[in-house]
Order: structure tokens, then C-alpha cells, then sequence
């Protein structure tokens, strides 16, 4: 892009699009108080990583500063001093923090039952089955007496209600102390400025509001802008759009999160530089013609910060921010930025406001993949030059260089220099991210800009924004296809022992070396005509292919006059859809995470199928019901059936909010009751009678369902255990049938041998999640089974099993 100012001067940023990040190449002036900035910042660093050795480093600096300048070669002695400058300050930075900190209040509270008493200083971390909310302490109470403190605490709390930013909320349980030497998980917490965690609390809500109004807006908008996309796109692309676009964290499925990680494409979805040179480009542009340029890059420069704040302040997007404000700084000043140094200041200035950074992986990540995108693209560019230039000819090797720079070469860069940093952290070595990069990374371009034109829509009116949406929903679906694709193969990564800090810093070393004594050529030379006309043919072709592949994916899952059971894999928890001949839609329970519900429908459901006929909630436990509650707000629901007793706790009350809030119709399930669908196909409601059997027990009031399609037939148990199987089998409304949906996910106390007796399934299958911390499947359930012959499915080992039938004969796929 160029930013281009009204005086006609103009700053030249080619993106490349790894990382997410904007590699600002221009002509880098030979002023050497820059470059010495670059050593000062990196001595910085390793002062703060090693403050106890960073005066005997400082002291070597000084004397091989005085040696040359008595040798007279000033600029060894300048590099000395300055690193020497960096050693010292990071190390006074590091020592400062450690004095101002004050962990003995948290150390001397641990394992004691405390209330503390704060707002909620940041936006909440949704999770699959919980939140995580960051406490601003005022007050702490124990013992009876309630005292002043200060301090920031992570709690983690229930999934519903959900929580707000400056909520102001009395939390009491038992606080453990964040202690950085404890490991990785420490020192990201002490990055966060965390000083302690509690988990397993009571929490009551205090009057009023905290914090700061105009984060509240922000928060509010951003929230908007959630509703808006999930209402007009699904799962998983409605998270990964929330990701790219609005900053927000663990908005895809576990198993969807998964597939980025082994494939090496988790920086698509983090917000990085090429979100932040957008904000700055179209600031410009829009203002450029309306007010004077130096206006423009103070807005634009305001326009940097604001944005910093709305998607919130990850180290990614700070680095980025900050590298962009000393672009507009430099360009107020009338001097050439110097990308470099623009680094090195933004990673002085993030660790002198928070030297735990240094340890944050995310820190990490972008400082290095945006040192590779400065400093070894170039490299890479001239080797490939050189090398086509041989067998096309000057001008064609420029253009296929050029061409390939954007993506493979700069992705190459930032994989060899992330690469130490990442097997180091996870233990983890992705073989196959540069294919999956070089695949995916030509779709993200358009998702940025069209995302936002499509989630403004969307909360203006929701048929505009789906429509905006068809546009956008190709490249996300494009990206999570590769993701997935890479992410299944077995070869995707290699689980192997973390390597030695010393055999990091010497590659670091290394490459670092053989960069200073290499001159780095700008490269950053025109496109040419021919470069152009391909790159647009390459383009409309990429873009024509995804079109029909994403169509074609979509057209795959339309009805095909046969039944369809889905047994979705969702963990430790239900949820089943059917879907009958027709195309009417029945989905009964939800998982315990509203993201893989959402998730797995969209795998089964066409990307335009917006409804769930009718929903069955069995029964009110969080592993069935917690993923039902937004689903109003992503699907058009024809009616519920649920039981009579929904509770009174905080997930019962928000799922019958939400209800209401949809104008959505409930009825009550009891024996007797049927429903018809297309095709043969009825639903009859076999439990609850009209009595309760173990009052207030809500496994034993599941709805029980059976569903009928000529000859094929499957009892669907809900969580019932042994009182309402004898109660069944009193009433005598247990038959055989061809598919048992094992009550319970195999717990011991389902699935008696009488039970079983009279259902003698053909299939068994049992919803349950992998390594399970209540050991389900029990082997008892299993042995029991294996004696009535039947064959026994599990999502754990299979996923999402399908059952496919004609009311004859029966498919597993």
C-alpha cells in the first residue's frame, strides 16, 4: 500500500501477508544513531532476560568502548556503549519491577478462604465451559476483616451469566499466588500482570459499575460486531471472521483450533500488522482530501490507537501499533522511517512498561516473524533472482520474484526464524506449515475488509449482511479447509523434547551474524505491467476455483430423501441432529460448548440453512444443555420440547431468557406425546410420565425419545439411569430397536442388563468425550454390551458418527 500525503510525499509499505504482519520496506537512510538503536535494544532484552550477568557484560562493553575510541574507530566504540546503555537499563527495568511488585500479600493469602472485592478490568475470556474474568482488587476480606489491596486476579467462573467489562463482583474462594519459576503458564500470567488465580468460587455481584466509560462503549460495540457476524455467517467461520476481525480469543472449536496449531496456521487468526497498516492506509486516504497533512497523520496516528484499545492490547498488535505511530511520527518529522529501529523502539518500549514480556511467547512471535520480514525476506528475494535470472532473463526473474516474494518467500522467512521459538515453547515441530501457509495465506487479503463490510451490514440489516457475507464466507472457508486438511495428516507434526536455550541463541547468533555482514538490499523495486496483468489473472482464477469448490462442498450436504442421524462429536456432553428426507431439521441437546455445537452443525448443514425445526432439550445439566443457549441467536427455532423441571440455576434461567427473548414456542415433554415429520418419520416422547421418578433428579427426568422410520428405529436414552429404566421397562414401552444411544455417555449406573435385554440394539453408540476425567465409557457398560451383540460406536475414536438410512437398511459413515 502507500500512504501519500497531500504534499505529494509518500511512504511505501509492500505487505506481506505472514504473521498477519506489514513488512514496511523503504530506502533505509546510513544514519548510523539508528542502527545503534538496534543494538541498544537488543542488549535491553538480554538485560532483562539475564539481569544478574548484565553488569559484568556492561563493564566488558565499557572497556572495549574505551579501547576503540582510543584506536580511534568510533563506531565499534559507539556499538559498545550503547550496548552497554541497553545491558544496564534492562537490567534496572527488570530489578525495579521485581522491588515494585508486591507478591508477598498474595503469598501470605494462598490456601487461606478469602473475598476479594474488585471490577472486572479487561473483556471476559469466553471458554468452552467457563469464563475467565481479570479482577481489579480494591479490597480483600478473610478472617472478618476487610482491608485494602491492590492487585490484579484471574478468576474463573461459570459459563453463565455472562459477564460484562466493570462489573464490579465480591469473589470468594482460595487464591493462588502467580510464581513465574513455576513454569510457562507462570510467566504468561506474569506477562498478563496476573498476580493470582481462583477457581472453584462464589461470586455475588456488588452495585454499580467500574472502569472506564469509554472501554465500556467499545466493548459494547465490539460485542455488536460478534452478534452481527454470528447471526450472518456459521461455525467455525463466524469464529475465525471474530478472530481476524475483532481480536477475540477461543472463538473456534477446540478440535477446529487444533487443526490451525498442527498446521501451523495459528497466525492467521491473530490480529498483527497487516490489520493495523489497513486502519492507517484507509485513516489517510478517507481524511487526505479534507484536511491539512499534518491533521491527517495525527488522526491517522489516533485512528492506530484507538483501534489498539478496541480489539485490546495483545503484544502483536502493540508491536504493531507502536511501529506504525513512528511511521506517521517520522513522516510529521520530514525523515525517512527507519523500519529497523521503528522494531527496536516498540520492543523497548513494550518491555520497559512490562518486563515480563520478554518471556511472552506471543511477544516473541512478532518480534522475530517481523525482524525475518525486514531483514531475510530481502535475502531470500536476491538468492531467487539470482537464480531465475540465470535461465529467464533479468526483467521475467524480477517479475516471478516479485510475485512470489508476497507470499512463499517472506513465509519462508518468518517459518525459519519462528521455527526455534515454537519447538522450544510446545515441544512441537510442524512439518507441513509451509505448504499449508503458501496455500492458505493468498485467501486472507479480502477478509479483513470484506469481514467488516459484512458484520456493518449485518447489525444494520440482517438479510445485507448475509449477503455481504456469501462474499467473505469463500476465503474463510478456504482457510479452514487447509487448516483441516494439514491438521488431520499424521505427518503434520512431530511431538519432540524441547531443544537447549544455548542451541537457540547460537542459531539466533548465526543468523544474526551472517545478516550484519551481508548488505541487505532494499528490494523493493516497482511492479511492473507484466506482474500486474498476472498477478490479476492468478487472482481471478484462485478466486473463480474457490467459488466452486466451496459451493460444491455445500451442495454435498443437501438432503438426499434418506434419513440422517448425526451423533456430533462435542466431548464429554450430547448433541444429536436429525435430519429427515425432506430437510426438516431436529436437534436434541447441545454439548457443553456453545462453539462446537455451532461448529459441528455447520459441517452437516449447508452454509444458507439458518433453522432448527424443532429442538429437544432432555434435561438441564451443563454437558447437555450449555450448548443450546445462544443458539436462538444463530438459528431461526421452530419449537422446543423439553421437561418440566429446567431448574432455577444460572444456565436454566438464561436458556429460558434467551427463549423468551426469541419469541420462541416451549413445550412441556411427556409421555404420549408424538410428533410428525416427512417421510414416516415420528418422534414419540417415552419419558417423563406424569410423575417425576427421583425427585429433582435431572438425569433420571431426561427426555427419552424414539425415533421411527418404517423398519429402522432409535431409542434416544438422554442421561436416565437405572430408576427410569425400570420404570420403562414396568410401563412396558422398551423394544428392540436398531440403534441404542447409550444413556449417560456409559456411565455405571445406565444401561442395566435388563434394559438392554428388551432393547437388544443392533448398534450402540455412545457419546462421550476422549480421556474423560469420570472414565466413561465404564467397562461394565461395555462388557454388557458386547453380550446383546451389538456393535458399539464411540465419538471419542470415530468423531461425528452419521447413521444414514431409507427405513430398510442402514450405512455408518
Amino acid at each position: 500500500m502507500a500512504i501519500t500525503g497531500q504534499k505529494g510525499s509518500t511512504i511505501s509499505c509492500e505487505s506481506a501477508y505472514n504473521d498477519r504482519g506489514v513488512s514496511l520496506r523503504v530506502s533505509e537512510p546510513n544514519d548510523p544513531d539508528m542502527t545503534t538503536m538496534v543494538w541498544v535494544a537488543i542488549a535491553w532484552l538480554a538485560g532483562i532476560a539475564d539481569s544478574a550477568r548484565a553488569a559484568p557484560a556492561a563493564g566488558c562493553c565499557a572497556l572495549l568502548a574505551a579501547v576503540g575510541w582510543r584506536l580511534g574507530k568510533r563506531g565499534l566504540a559507539a556499538v559498545a556503549l550503547a550496548v552497554g546503555i541497553g545491558f544496564v537499563g534492562g537490567a534496572g527495568v527488570q530489578r525495579l519491577q521485581a522491588r515494585t511488585s508486591a507478591p508477598e500479600l498474595w503469598e501470605t493469602l494462598a490456601a487461606r478462604q478469602i473475598t476479594v472485592y474488585g471490577h472486572i478490568a479487561e473483556e471476559p475470556i469466553y471458554r468452552s465451559t467457563n469464563i475467565q474474568v481479570c479482577l481489579s482488587v480494591q479490597a480483600v476480606e478473610q478472617r472478618g476483616s476487610l482491608e485494602p489491596a491492590v492487585g490484579r486476579v484471574l478468576v474463573t467462573l461459570s459459563r453463565y451469566p455472562e459477564r460484562r467489562y466493570g462489573e464490579r463482583l465480591a469473589v470468594t474462594g482460595h487464591a493462588e499466588p502467580v510464581r513465574p519459576s513455576s513454569g510457562s503458564y507462570g510467566r504468561y500470567l506474569a506477562a498478563h500482570r496476573i498476580d493470582a488465580t481462583m477457581v472453584w468460587v462464589q461470586t455475588r455481584n456488588l452495585p454499580g459499575d467500574a472502569g472506564s466509560p469509554v472501554l465500556r462503549l467499545m466493548y459494547a460495540i465490539k460485542d455488536r460486531a460478534r452478534e452481527s457476524i454470528e447471526r450472518i455467517l456459521p461455525e467455525p467461520e463466524a469464529g475465525l471472521l471474530s478472530g481476524i476481525l475483532l481480536g477475540l480469543g477461543h472463538t473456534l472449536a477446540y478440535d477446529v483450533e487444533e487443526a490451525f496449531r498442527r498446521s501451523g496456521l495459528t497466525h492467521v487468526i491473530v490480529i498483527s500488522g497487516f490489520n493495523i497498516g489497513l486502519v492507517l492506509q484507509q485513516t489517510v486516504l478517507l481524511l487526505e482530501r479534507w484536511s491539512p497533512r499534518r491533521v491527517t497523520l495525527v488522526l491517522a496516528a489516533g485512528s492506530i490507537a484507538v483501534y489498539t484499545l478496541f480489539v485490546g492490547p495483545s503484544p502483536p498488535v502493540v508491536r504493531a501499533a507502536i511501529m506504525g505511530i513512528l511511521l506517521v511520527l517520522a513522516e510529521l518529522a520530514g525523515r525517512r522511517p527507519h523500519v529497523l529501529t521503528s522494531l527496536a523502539w516498540s520492543s523497548l518500549l513494550m518491555t520497559a512498561a512490562n518486563p515480563a514480556l520478554v518471556w511472552d511467547v506471543s511477544f516473541q512471535l512478532s518480534m522475530v516473524s517481523t525482524l525475518a520480514l525486514i531483514g531475510l525476506t530481502p535475502v531470500f528475494e536476491g538468492w531467487s533472482l539470482s537464480l531465475l535470472g540465470r535461465h529467464l532473463g533479468r526483467p521475467k526473474a524480477q517479475s516471478v520474484t516479485k510475485l512470489a516474494s508476497s507470499y512463499l518467500l517472506s513465509t519462508c522467512a518468518a517459518q525459519l526464524l519462528t521455527f526455534p521459538i515454537l519447538w522450544y515453547h510446545f515441544r512441537e515441530i510442524s512439518l507441513l506449515a509451509l505448504p499449508a501457509n503458501v496455500l492458505a495465506l493468498p485467501a486472507q487479503p479480502p477478509i479483513t475488509v470484506l469481514g467488516a463490510l459484512a458484520a456493518m451490514a449485518g447489525t444494520l440489516w440482517r438479510p445485507l449482511g448475509m449477503a455481504a457475507a456469501a462474499l467473505v464466507f469463500v476465503p474463510l472457508w478456504w482457510t479452514i479447509t487447509v487448516a483441516e486438511a494439514f491438521g488431520r495428516l499424521p505427518s503434520a507434526s512431530w511431538q519432540v523434547a524441547a531443544p537447549s536455550p544455548w542451541l537457540l541463541a547460537g542459531f539466533y547468533a548465526f543468523v544474526g551474524g551472517a545478516l550484519v555482514f551481508r548488505h541487505l538490499a532494499d528490494g523493493g523495486s516497482k511492479v511492473v505491467a507484466w506482474v500486474r496483468q498476472r498477478v490479476g489473472i492468478l487472482g481471478a482464477g484462485f478466486g473463480t476455483l474457490l467459488l466452486i469448490l466451496a459451493v460444491i462442498a455445500q451442495l454435498a450436504k443437501l438432503p438426499d430423501g434418506r434419513l440422517h442421524v448425526y451423533v456430533l462429536d462435542v466431548g464429554q456432553g450430547d448433541g444429536i441432529l436429525i435430519r429427515t428426507p425432506a430437510g426438516a431439521t431436529v436437534l436434541i441437546d447441545g454439548s457443553p460448548d456453545p462453539l462446537v455445537l455451532a461448529s459441528r452443525l455447520h459441517q452437516v448443514l449447508p452454509v444458507w440453512e439458518r433453522r432448527i425445526d424443532l429442538v429437544v432439550a432432555t434435561h438441564a445439566d451443563a454437558d447437555h444443555l450449555s450448548g443450546l443457549v445462544p443458539l436462538a441467536s444463530r438459528y431461526a427455532i421452530g419449537a422446543v420440547l423439553q421437561p418440566p423441571d429446567m431448574g432455577d440455576d444460572p444456565l436454566g434461567v438464561e436458556w429460558e431468557r434467551q427463549l423468551t427473548a426469541s419469541g420462541v414456542v416451549s413445550a412441556v415433554a411427556i409421555r404420549g406425546q408424538s410428533v410428525t415429520l416427512d417421510g414416516g418419520l415420528t418422534l414419540e416422547v417415552l419419558h417423563p410420565g406424569t410423575r417425576a421418578v427421583a425427585q429433582g433428579d435431572r438425569n433420571e427426568n431426561s427426555v427419552v425419545i424414539l425415533l421411527r422410520m418404517r423398519g429402522f428405529s432409535m431409542l434416544l436414552t438422554g442421561d436416565i439411569e437405572a430408576e427410569a429404566e425400570r420404570e420403562l421397562l414396568q410401563a412396558e414401552l422398551v423394544s428392540p430397536v436398531t440403534v441404542l444411544k447409550v444413556a449417560h455417555h456409559g456411565s455405571p449406573s445406565s444401561s442395566g442388563e435388563a434394559f438392554l435385554e428388551a432393547c437388544q440394539p443392533t448398534i450402540a453408540v455412545i457419546s462421550v468425550g476422549a480421556e474423560n476425567r469420570v472414565g466413561h465409557p465404564a467397562a461394565n457398560v461395555l462388557a454388557r454390551l458386547s453380550d446383546t451383540g451389538a456393535w458399539v460406536l464411540r465419538t471419542d475414536e470415530m468423531g461425528t458418527i452419521e447413521l444414514v438410512t431409507d427405513g430398510a437398511e442402514i450405512k455408518v459413515q
